[in-house]
């Protein structure tokens, strides 16, 4: 049976920027039938070369992800992992609507930074500020399972917005465990919990008090979306250059 983590130790810091007074759009879509045929595709890293150390689970915890909402009914579009997870899956001027943005749900699992995440140790990084617009295509929610991937919100604010009608991204201000935390999500969204329940019960079942995750949205209403089929989604919300965070400290 799968433990359900009771946070010992919980902070939830809630920051709403201020929304500077820019053009504003409302996110659009290129997927009608999110309801009704809810998709999931999952990037993933395994192996790198010194000073980056290997990452073993990472294909087993995306898969777990995958998988766990495949057999729930969802879409399994697409399973990309080492040097088949290429950067323009995720930016805005390469094949993001076919990948990332072209599904409901992304997972992706191996190195990152505050920055940016680190498909390769040297030659593979996708930008947070400028090389990223999701969700003017398709995607409401994305874990991103990489050390620091949501200290620093503005980034995803930046000359382009990564947060760009996406409902969700989550991930780490700290470091990160590789562990295999893919299912446990699937199976905490499956059971009804909001999108950032869902991310910091998993998270905190295989972490310690060393680790914190931290969950941002366009605005706070995010804060209430469940994955299609499990209970409320917002409309996809207007995009401008505020945003929410959650940030919560495992136990």
């Amino acid at each position: 049976m799968k433990r359900r983590a009771v946070c010992l130790k919980l902070s939830l810091i809630l920051a709403v920027s201020s929304v500077v007074l820019m053009s504003c759009a409302t996110a659009g879509t290129g997927d009608d039938n999110d309801a009704t045929s809810p998709e999931v595709g999952i990037e993933w890293v395994t192996d790198y070369s010194w000073p980056h150390s290997d990452l073993p689970n990472s294909d087993d915890s995306a898969k777990a992800f995958y998988n766990g909402l495949g057999s729930a009914g969802w879409t399994r579009k697409f399973d990309k992992g080492n040097t088949n997870t290429k950067e323009e899956h995720f930016q805005h001027d390469g094949q993001d609507s076919t990948y990332i943005d072209g599904v409901d749900i992304a997972w992706y699992q191996g190195h990152a930074q505050n920055n940016r995440l680190e498909l390769s140790t040297y030659t593979k990084w996708v930008s947070f500020f400028n090389e990223i617009e999701w969700g003017d295509h398709d995607l409401e929610w994305i874990a991103l399972h990489g050390c620091h991937s949501t200290e620093k919100p503005d980034r995803f604010k930046g000359s382009h917005y990564g947060l760009n009608g996406v409902h969700l991204i989550c991930g780490f201000t700290t470091s990160s465990l590789n562990c295999v935390d893919g299912g446990n999500f699937a199976d905490n969204l499956l059971d009804g919990e909001t999108v950032k329940d869902a991310w910091y019960h998993a998270i905190d079942e295989t972490h310690g008090s060393d680790y914190t995750v931290r969950i941002i949205g366009e605005n706070s209403a995010c804060g209430n979306d469940h994955i299609w089929g499990e209970g409320s989604v917002i409309a996809d919300p207007t995009v401008n250059s505020g945003y929410t965070t959650w940030t919560y400290s495992c136990s």
